[in-house]
C-alpha cells in the first residue's frame, strides 16, 4: 500500500483512536506532514538533486514525529496495539515512497 496520508485523515485516525489533543506537541505530525507533502511534489514536478534531498529531510522528520507521537501517546497510556500498528504501518510506507522517486 503507497503511503497517501494527509492531514485531515491524521486528524480523523487521532479521534478514531481516542488519542488527545497534546497542547504542547513535541511530535507536530499534522503540520509535518503538510510539509511532507509540498516536498514531494516539489521533488516530483522538479526533479533535481536539491529538491530530492529536500524531500529525503521532510520524509526523516516526518518519520521522527510519528515516532515521537508514538512515545508521548505510550507515557499516557493511551497508545493501543492496533493504532501503534497503523503509524509503523504509515512509517515504514514513507520509505517505500522515497525509494520510489
Amino acid at each position: 500500500m503507497a503511503f497517501d496520508l494527509t492531514r485531515e485523515q491524521w486528524k480523523t485516525f487521532k479521534t478514531q483512536n481516542n488519542l488527545s489533543k497534546s497542547w504542547f506537541s513535541k511530535a507536530d505530525v499534522g503540520p509535518t506532514l503538510d510539509k511532507f507533502w509540498i516536498a514531494h511534489t516539489a521533488c516530483k514536478n522538479s526533479p533535481s538533486l536539491s529538491t530530492f534531498i529536500a524531500f529525503e529531510k521532510a520524509a526523516a522528520k516526518l518519520r521522527d514525529a510519528f515516532r515521537i507521537f508514538i512515545e508521548l501517546k505510550e507515557t499516557k497510556n493511551e497508545m493501543t496495539q492496533p493504532a501503534f500498528k497503523k503509524i509503523t504501518d504509515w512509517r515504514n510506507e514513507i520509505i517505500d515512497l522515497v525509494s520510489e522517486l
